[in-house]
Order: C-alpha cells, then sequence, then structure tokens
C-alpha cells in the first residue's frame, strides 16, 4: 500500500479531513445551546403543579400557587411544605389568585367562558364568600390591603374596579387590560396593557401617567419599577408620578426581588423574552441598601453576575433558561418560577446539589 493513500484517500485528502474534525470539535465544543446545555443537564422531574401557572401570590407564612384552567389552590406552608391543609375548592375554575392581609381571592369562571366569572374571598377557616358575579372579568391583583379587578372582552379597553365595602365599585375611565398593581405612598400605581395609571388612596382622579404596554410592576425600595415590552421604567419615590424609561429590557412581566441569606434586598429579578434557550429570567444588581442604582442599570444572566441567585449558570441555562417564566416568587429560602406550560419550577437543594427543576 503506497504512504500517499489510505483507503482511496490522499495525503492531500486526509489532512483536510483532520482538519476538519478539529474545526468540528473547535465549534461543537463551543457551540452554548447544544453540546454546553447537555454538558449540565440533570434529569428533569414531573411538576407537582402542571401547565400555566396563573399566580403564586404569598400570604402570611403560605404560598398559594393557581394553574389557569384547574379548580385546586395549592398551599405551600413554611414550615410544613405542599398541601397539608389547602384552601377549599372556590368552585369553577380559577383564572386568577390575589391577597391581602386578611383574605385570600380567588377569580373563577364557570367552566372556560369568562361570561360567567366571578370574584370569591376565603379567610381562613371559613368558607369562601361570593363577593360579586360580573361578566368578563378576566385579571384580580392586590394593592396592600386594595383589591383591583379588571373586565373586559377586548384588552385594550374595559372596565377597572376596586372592591369596597364587599362589593365592586368601578372607575369611570376605560383602561387598558390590568397586569398588576403595587401600593405606593398614598397612591396606587397600576400597570396596564395601555400604559401605567395612578390613583390616590382615596381612589379618585384615576390617570395615566405612561403610555404603552405595560407587562409587570413592583416595589423596588424607595421606588416603583415597571416592565414593558422592551424597556424598564422607574421613578424617584413611592409617591412620584414621573417615570424615567430605560431601554433594551426585554421582560415577560414576572418581577420579584430576591432577598440574600441575611434577608437583604439584593436582586430585582426580571421574567425574560428571548429565543428558545434565552428564556428563564434576569438579574439586576440593587445597592446594600436594597435600592435600584439607575447609575448603571443592567441585567445579567443568573450565574453571571457577582452576585446571583445560582453559581452554575450552565445548569440554569439548560433548565429553567429555556422556558418563558410568567409569575416568579422567593418565599422561605426558595426561588419559585410559573413557566407558561411546563408547570411550576423551584432553585432548592436536590440530591445534595442546589438546582432549578420542577418543583415536585
Amino acid at each position: 500500500m503506497k504512504i500517499s493513500s489510505f483507503y482511496g484517500l490522499t495525503v492531500k485528502n486526509l489532512t483536510l479531513f483532520f482538519l476538519l474534525l478539529v474545526c468540528f470539535a473547535f465549534v461543537s465544543c463551543n457551540q452554548d445551546p447544544i453540546f454546553y446545555n447537555i454538558s449540565n443537564e440533570v434529569a428533569p422531574i414531573p411538576p407537582r403543579i402542571e401547565g400555566l401557572t396563573t399566580d403564586i401570590v404569598v400570604k402570611d407564612d403560605n404560598l398559594y400557587v393557581s394553574t389557569m384552567g384547574k379548580r385546586n389552590i395549592h398551599q405551600y406552608k413554611k414550615d410544613d411544605g405542599w398541601d397539608t391543609a389547602p384552601p377549599p375548592n372556590p368552585g369553577g375554575t380559577i383564572r386568577g389568585l390575589a391577597a391581602t392581609s386578611s383574605h385570600l381571592y380567588a377569580l373563577t369562571f364557570d367552566g372556560i367562558d369568562p361570561s360567567g366569572s366571578k370574584l370569591k374571598k376565603y379567610a381562613s377557616g371559613e368558607s369562601w364568600v361570593d363577593v360579586v358575579s360580573t361578566p368578563y372579568m378576566q385579571k384580580v391583583y392586590a394593592a396592600g390591603d386594595r383589591v383591583f379587578v379588571w373586565a373586559g372582552s377586548n384588552p385594550g379597553a374595559g372596565t377597572l374596579y376596586y372592591e369596597e365595602g364587599g362589593d365592586l365599585k368601578s372607575f369611570p375611565n376605560s383602561i387598558g387590560m390590568l397586569n398588576g398593581a403595587v401600593e405606593g405612598s398614598d397612591i396606587y400605581f397600576l400597570a396596564c396593557s395601555d400604559g401605567i395609571y395612578t390613583v390616590g388612596s382615596s381612589l379618585d382622579n384615576l390617570k395615566k401617567v405612561i403610555d404603552g404596554t405595560i407587562l409587570g410592576i413592583i416595589k423596588v425600595g424607595n421606588r416603583i419599577v415597571a416592565a414593558g415590552r422592551n424597556s424598564l421604567y422607574y421613578n424617584d419615590s413611592l409617591s412620584s408620578t414621573n417615570f424615567t424609561p430605560v431601554s433594551n429590557f426585554t421582560c415577560t412581566g414576572a418581577m420579584e426581588v430576591w432577598e440574600d441569606k441575611d434577608d437583604k434586598p439584593a436582586l430585582l429579578l426580571l421574567g425574560a423574552k428571548g429565543s428558545s434557550t434565552e428564556y428563564g429570567y434576569r438579574e439586576i444588581i440593587l445597592t446594600t441598601e436594597g435600592e435600584l442604582d439607575t447609575t448603571k442599570l443592567s441585567a445579567h444572566q443568573p450565574g453571571q453576575g457577582t452576585l446571583s441567585t445560582t453559581n452554575n449558570y450552565g445548569q440554569y441555562h439548560s433548565s429553567i433558561g429555556t422556558h418563558p417564566i410568567v409569575s416568579i416568587r422567593h418565599f422561605s429560602g426558595i426561588l419559585f418560577a410559573g413557566t407558561n406550560k411546563n408547570g411550576l419550577w423551584s432553585y432548592r437543594e436536590r440530591n445534595g446539589d442546589l438546582q432549578w427543576n420542577a418543583e415536585n
């Protein structure tokens, strides 16, 4: 056999073949989504709570979770775990949850028909009480001890209500769909599909202060922060109606303030919008006083900042990082995330290691 050939391949062709192999190996090792993810994957486990997680709310020492189209409310008790004494079924399929200091609220449909929507409330040890039956109620949020409800068949224009004395009272303005509410200092801030609205604690003078689609809103230290489609908005105090936009932030509307091991606010978490491997959430580091540092406002991937919810970017990226997050809560040392179709996930210790996986 000639040295210049090997099974019909010339030295030139062999050289080219091995060069291509080396290039392929180099590129493969640096390709993030496929090979890097596989090397960091953990075995998936089935979620305890399946489907689209509509809401995760906290009341006292309990975390409550509901999923779209289901009838049960799941309860995680701080010292006892899951569903040791969950609330009874409120009746109907659950569209949303909200919590005040005194009651848990459930917005329910008759099957999947929003024309038969009902708002109900529950106090521990009691039965569910009907607050009102109003057609096409779609959203419910609590801001402090004030409950707001939005009703409408068109997401761009509907009626905003607030609970007063066990009944719902409406505002005269027609506004976009409600996506969040937070209490400031003698003022409420509302995130809607057509902008940010404010209303005084006396519930008069509802007005729009920012135009645009707003997907979520949260209190961060002494500021209010809202998430738009491609921007964040922040004000300068808990009473200010002047908001500053910051571009290049894409958010699902899921927002949470994460506390460190000393229970100090340390990170602002934002549900991220991106490609199929760039979902999950992003982190903004807060100041040591738990405030938003507006002089260097930037977000990083979990596991890649000087402070993070996780120290393993690869495991995050190959698990929850591939799922759109619609709700996120940090409770009892566990970070819970509700996905758009893959159930409830959590970051907690499993088999001796901290990891993201479906909550089971």
